[in-house]
């Protein structure tokens, strides 16, 4: 009798490729693998939801083997997604005595998510009339980087109304002043002072100037 011996060699199989690039969403993703063949192969791995980096392992059948001495493993990540700052808050106000605080500033700004908090700084504290400078940030997380958005914050002055009651009379040689009988929108607490300037000629020909401070009426 002869007797014949013989070898069925396995096939060799190329390493699949990962397809595309991936960033948290919220939900689970599925690694895609080019070349991937699920009648021959099987796969572990491949099904994360948090942003890092991680690696599938795929295995062969027993009928097939790796090309170029690959091992199976495949590394692939998941970025962080970007934080989104957005904001609501006006970007002036009329001074009214307030501060405009922290709190207040928080309460018109909106992060796309909740793993950290929004930071708020401002370039000095937002009361007086004047240009500020807001700085928001949050620092990064688990599936998400960290960002920064700076606005600018005006206070302008704000508006008051006063009322004036001439004074006339026979010429003597002096100017006649005038008297402030109201001054309406004034905050109250702050000193405001009042410079009423007086120019003209008399009949004579005579320049006259003069200027007036009235204290704070409110």
């Amino acid at each position: 009798d002869i007797i014949v011996t013989y070898e069925i060699a396995k096939k060799e199989v190329n390493e699949p490729t990962v397809v595309g690039t991936y960033t948290y969403n919220t939900n689970e993703q599925t690694l895609v693998l080019d070349g991937y063949n699920e009648d021959i192969m099987d796969i572990t791995g491949n099904k994360e939801t948090n942003a890092g980096d991680y690696t599938a392992v795929v295995t062969l059948d027993n009928n097939h083997k790796w090309a170029n001495g690959f091992d199976g493993n495949i590394a692939w990540s998941i970025k962080k997604a970007d934080s989104i700052i957005t904001s609501t808050l006006e970007a002036s106000k009329v001074y009214d005595g307030e501060v405009l605080d922290l709190e207040d500033i928080l309460a018109k700004l909106n992060l796309n998510h909740n793993e950290k908090q929004l930071s708020v700084v401002t370039s000095s504290t937002i009361k007086n009339v004047g240009v500020y400078t807001i700085t928001v940030s949050v620092e990064e997380s688990t599936n998400y980087l960290a960002a920064t958005e700076t606005y600018t914050f005006e206070v302008t002055p704000r508006n008051i109304t006063i009322e004036i009651e001439a004074k006339g009379g026979t010429y003597n040689g002096i100017i006649f002043d005038a008297e402030i009988t109201k001054i309406d929108n004034v905050i109250e607490g702050d000193e405001v002072e009042i410079r009423l300037v007086y120019s003209g000629n008399s009949n004579s020909g005579d320049q006259y100037n003069k200027v007036t401070s009235v204290p704070h009426l409110a």
